[in-house]
């Protein structure tokens, strides 16, 4: 079984017996919740994206798999949110549980749907930190719906990272949705990018959220990226 750091290290993919869900979460918490990106874009557009306990279950998909069983929705609460956070957290929700939520009548599970999201979760804070452009999405795939799309190729897959303003807070963003696709000879990967209107990021900045230290600055379109070191 991998640890955080060394899921952050992989050079591959990980074959998913090497991963739990528990262990996504905790890498969750190590590379992506303590930290803020700050996307300054070509056109004057300034993005900060954030990440909270709320979003994770969606982005990994088991709100996916629970609605394949359940419609009643005091039971899907329990696989969405901080409720559903906090069950993974405390090992309730495994891969094997997903496993065994099987649709009433087909018995089939919604779980292998969702496998590539989980195999390929290791990528998202190496996506958010290489991306040189973002998408102003248009929504041609109902799979997507978001303001933004930051993307990258990597690892024989396209990751799709889609980005959306909260509309009670204008100005923050959050990490709406997360899809995997893998690049073949059949397929080039690009099936959310094509098309889409481009921007050039000028600037990411990472920052530490509870100190507000940056710990990253780089400009994708320079050879030169600055990284600060803790002391």
């Amino acid at each position: 079984m991998l640890g955080v750091k060394g899921l952050h290290k992989l050079s591959e993919k990980p074959n998913i017996s090497k991963i739990s869900m528990k262990l996504l979460l905790e890498y969750y918490e190590e590379y992506l919740k303590p930290y803020s990106f700050t996307y300054e874009l070509e056109d004057g557009q300034v993005i900060d994206l954030n990440f909270e306990k709320e979003h994770f279950c969606h982005l990994i998909g088991v709100e996916t798999v629970a609605k394949n069983v359940y419609r009643n929705e005091a039971v899907l609460k329990r696989y969405k949110g901080e409720l559903g956070y906090r069950r993974i957290d405390d090992g309730e929700i495994t891969f094997q549980h997903l496993k065994n939520l099987k649709h009433r009548r087909s018995g089939k599970s919604k779980f292998k749907s969702i496998k590539d999201k989980l195999i390929f979760f290791y990528l998202i804070p190496h996506a958010l930190e290489s991306s040189e452009v973002i998408l102003e999405y248009k929504i041609i795939h109902n799979a997507i719906k978001c303001k933004m799309l930051i993307y990258d190729i990597t690892h024989g897959v396209c990751v799709n990272i889609g980005v959306d303003e909260d509309e009670d807070t204008p100005g923050y963003h959050f990490m709406r949705t997360f899809l995997i696709e893998r690049i073949t000879q059949n397929n080039d990967g690009l099936k959310f990018v094509s098309g889409q209107p481009s921007v050039f990021v000028k600037k990411i900045t990472k920052t530490e959220v509870s100190s507000g230290k940056v710990v990253l600055v780089k400009s994708p379109n320079q050879s030169e990226v600055e990284e600060k070191k803790n002391n």
